[in-house]
C-alpha cells in the first residue's frame, strides 16, 4: 500500500508546512484540497471545510502548478490526486483542473455526478451525470489524467453499486471511483468485500476517515434524530480491520489516502499517529 494525506484535513498547515512532516513520517504521496476559499472567510478560524489553509486555490491551481510540482519534488512527496469540489457539469472548471493536473504530473482529479437532494429526479440527475461525464473524457484522455467520483452521501453515487452504474458506460482507465470508507457509516453501506467487488476495475483510490452515527434530538413524532460524528479509525463504527482484509482480498496495492477530522490532538500528531495505525493493519 501506499498512503497520503487528503489535505482538507490539515486545516492548520501551510501546503510548505505540510510536506517536511509527511516526509518525516514516511508518506508516499500527497492528495491537495482545490477549491477557491472563500474571501468572507479568510481572517475566521481555521477550519476543515471553511478557512482551510492547506488548500490550493482552483482559481489559480494551473498557474501555480509547476511550482507546487517541484515542491513536492523537493521532498519526495507524490501528487497522487487532486481531491476538487467540481462536478461534471462545471465543464470549463474541470477542464482547467485536468490541465493542472497534467502539468503537475497528477494521474487522477476528484470530480463528482451531481447531487441528490430529492428536488429533482434521481433518472434525471443520472443521465444530466453521463451527459458531462462523457464530454469531459476525451479532454481527460488527450491530458493523461483520470477522474474519479467519491462514494459520498447526498450524491446519486453514495455506494459501490450506485457508483458503478453510474460509470458503467465509460472506460474504467479514464474514469474511476473513490471507496470512502468512513462515507458509509451514514449513508451507502454494502459490505466491503461485496462493493469492492461490485466496482472491479473502477476502484481507483480509497479514502479513510471514521464515524459514528450519534442521537441529535428528536423528530416531532417523538423517533430520535441521529447526526454523523466523527472519530478516530478505530473507534467509530465502520470496521477498520474487517475493510483491510477486504483490500487485501482483492489484491488492491494502491493509495490510501487518510481524512482524519477529529480535534483531539495536533494536526503533526495525527499524521504520526494514523500513518502508525494503518500500516499496522494494511501493511
Amino acid at each position: 500500500m501506499k498512503y497520503a494525506i487528503f489535505t482538507v484535513c490539515a486545516k492548520d498547515m501551510s501546503p510548505e508546512a505540510l510536506l517536511p512532516e509527511l516526509k518525516r513520517f514516511g508518506y508516499d504521496g500527497v492528495e491537495w484540497r482545490v477549491t477557491q476559499t472563500d474571501e468572507a472567510l479568510k481572517d475566521a478560524p481555521y477550519s476543515y471545510w471553511g478557512h482551510n489553509r492547506c488548500t490550493i486555490q482552483s482559481d489559480t491551481v494551473r498557474d501555480n502548478a509547476l511550482q507546487i510540482k517541484s515542491l513536492c519534488e523537493g521532498y519526495g512527496i507524490d501528487i497522487c490526486a487532486l481531491g476538487t469540489y467540481a462536478d461534471c457539469t462545471q465543464t470549463q472548471d474541470v477542464i482547467a483542473l485536468l490541465q493542472a493536473a497534467a502539468l503537475m504530473g497528477c494521474p487522477k482529479i476528484r470530480v463528482n455526478g451531481l447531487a441528490y437532494d430529492g428536488s429533482r429526479p434521481h433518472d434525471a440527475l443520472f443521465f444530466a451525470s453521463q451527459a458531462a461525464f462523457a464530454e469531459l473524457i476525451p479532454t481527460a484522455k488527450a491530458l493523461g489524467v483520470k477522474m474519479n467520483i467519491e462514494m459520498h452521501p447526498n450524491r446519486i453515487h453514495p455506494s459501490a453499486s450506485a457508483a458503478r452504474r453510474l460509470l458503467e458506460p465509460f472506460d474504467p482507465s479514464l474514469i474511476g471511483v473513490i471507496y470512502d470508507i468512513g462515507n458509509m457509516v451514514s449513508e451507502g453501506y454494502e459490505a466491503y468485500k461485496l462493493g469492492l467487488e461490485i466496482l472491479g476495475p473502477y476502484l481507483d483510490h480509497v479514502h479513510v476517515k471514521n464515524a459514528v452515527m450519534t442521537k441529535d434530538g428528536c423528530y416531532e413524532d417523538g423517533s430520535a434524530r441521529f447526526k454523523n460524528l466523527y472519530t478516530p479509525f478505530w473507534e467509530g463504527s465502520a470496521s477498520f480491520p474487517d475493510f483491510a482484509k477486504a483490500l487485501k482480498d482483492i489484491g488492491y496495492n494502491g493509495y490510501i489516502s487518510l481524512e482524519d477530522f477529529c480535534d483531539d490532538m495536533s494536526t503533526q500528531e495525527k499524521l504520526e499517529r494514523d500513518i502508525a495505525y494503518l500500516r499496522r493493519l494494511f501493511g
